[in-house]
């Protein structure tokens, strides 16, 4: 019985010992399978690029792409490879590919081959395969933006001569009371101080202006930036194409 139990323990502690061993990760398994970013060598090596880039962006296109041995390669293949995320030998064939469209189409049209525009025609191409749909994309964003601003003068313009057809029907007076008037029923409507800032430009003077700039708490000339007429359609302000 006593052999019996010593035989048990010894099992008992070699499973222990197995287990634990198990869960044991080594150094390399760690960095392999651990996320890339939290490696301070990727982030530092990241760093690298980016000033890498930086600095590149001081110099010109044919000082980035230049070529230091004319006699293995036109331009630097190694530089457009890591833009790229390819290899220079990819970049090669793209080289190669350019130079027979380049030489043919020259050809065909009986004009003189220009290497160097076939070469800066295919590292564009080659940073930017996608231009065409990113520029499309940007034109539709931009769309969207005058669109929108367009939809918004126009609800202004279009408040602002409501008003003042009221204001003629029923005889009231196109004055700095009736501003007031209508300013506490827009205030808190969408656009409100847009149709207040136009209906102002519109049939007050300049001292009435800024006795309503006073008591709106805005600053001399600031109601100004709200005012809208046609001339506001198709042009938004800038600050609206920050994202686009």
């Amino acid at each position: 019985m006593e052999q019996q139990n010593i035989n048990t323990e010894e099992i008992t502690n070699t499973a222990n010992e197995t287990n634990e061993a198990a869960v044991v990760v080594s150094k390399e398994d760690l960095i392999w399978n651990g996320k890339l970013a939290d490696l301070e060598e990727w982030q530092i090596a990241r760093q690298n690029l980016d000033n890498w880039l930086d600095e590149a962006e001081k110099g010109s296109f044919g000082s980035f792409f230049e070529s230091k041995n004319q006699r293995t390669a036109p331009f630097s293949y190694q530089n457009l490879a890591i833009i790229c995320h390819t290899s220079s030998g990819y970049i090669g064939d793209k080289v190669k590919k350019a130079k027979e469209n380049g030489m043919k189409a020259a050809l065909d049209t009986k004009e003189e081959y220009n290497e160097r525009l076939t070469l800066v025609n295919m590292i564009l191409d080659c940073l930017a395969p996608n231009l065409a749909e990113e520029r499309a994309k940007r034109e539709a964003a931009r769309a969207a933006v005058i669109g929108e601003w367009n939809s918004r003068v126009n609800s202004v313009l279009s408040a602002v001569s409501s008003i003042l057809e009221t204001w003629q029907e029923f005889d009231i007076p196109c004055d700095l009371t009736s501003v007031r008037k209508i300013h506490a029923k827009y205030k808190d409507k969408e656009n409100g101080l847009n149709i207040i800032a136009t209906l102002a430009e519109t049939i007050l003077n300049s001292e009435e202006i800024k006795t309503l700039e006073s008591e709106l708490g805005l600053s001399d000339g600031q109601l100004c930036d709200y005012w809208m007429d046609e001339n506001a359609l198709n042009n938004p302000p800038e600050s609206m194409f920050e994202n686009v």
